[in-house]
C-alpha cells in the first residue's frame, strides 16, 4: 500500500497568490499510511522522522509488515538531509489555480538539514518530472533513480 507524510501549511498559487490548499502529501520520512496519521503528519519547522528499530538501526527505503498488515514505510534514507520532495499524489494540485486558471504544477516541499522549512505550489514544469530533487551545495538536480526504487519489506520492528 502506498504511504505519505502530511505537511500542514498553507499553499498558494504562484501566479495570484491565492490559497489553494492546506496540505502537501509527500514520501520522505517514515510515512504511516494514507491518512493522516501523528507519526507522520508535519508543520513547518518540525524534523522529519524515521521509524527506528530496537539498537538504532534506521532502515533506508523499507517497507514494515506486521503480519499481514502494512504498519508504514521509511520512504528514502535519513542519510540525506537536504531534498526537495514532489507531491504526486493530489493530481488536481498540476492542473488550473482553481482561482485564476494558472497553470499548477503540483505541490513540493523543501527538507533542510532534515527538517521542513519550505512548501509551495510549483509553476507548471518548474521542477520537471522527477519527485525527488536532491539539494547540493552546487545547486539542486533530480534524482530518477528514486522514483521506481525498490523497497525492502521486513518485519516491524
Amino acid at each position: 500500500m502506498t504511504s505519505f507524510a502530511f505537511l500542514n501549511a498553507p499553499l498558494h498559487c504562484p501566479t495570484c497568490g491565492g490559497q489553494v490548499t492546506d496540505q502537501a502529501w509527500f514520501q520522505w520520512g517514515f510515512c504511516r499510511s494514507r491518512a493522516p496519521e501523528p507519526e507522520s503528519s508535519y508543520v513547518l519547522g518540525e524534523a522529519i522522522r524515521w521509524k527506528g528499530c530496537p539498537g538504532g538501526e534506521v532502515p533506508a527505503w523499507t517497507s514494515f509488515r506486521r503480519g499481514d498488515a502494512d504498519s508504514g514505510t521509511n520512504m528514502g534514507t535519513p542519510e540525506v538531509r537536504n531534498v526537495i520532495v514532489r507531491d504526486w499524489a493530489q493530481s488536481w494540485l498540476q492542473q488550473a489555480c482553481p482561482l485564476c486558471g494558472a497553470a499548477l504544477g503540483g505541490a513540493a516541499v523543501e527538507i533542510r538539514d532534515g527538517t521542513l522549512v519550505r512548501a509551495w505550489l510549483t509553476r507548471a514544469g518548474e521542477l520537471g518530472a522527477a519527485t525527488y530533487h536532491r539539494i547540493t551545495n552546487v545547486g539542486c538536480r533530480p534524482v530518477p533513480e528514486w522514483e521506481n526504487c525498490r523497497l525492502a519489506v521486513r518485519d516491524d520492528c
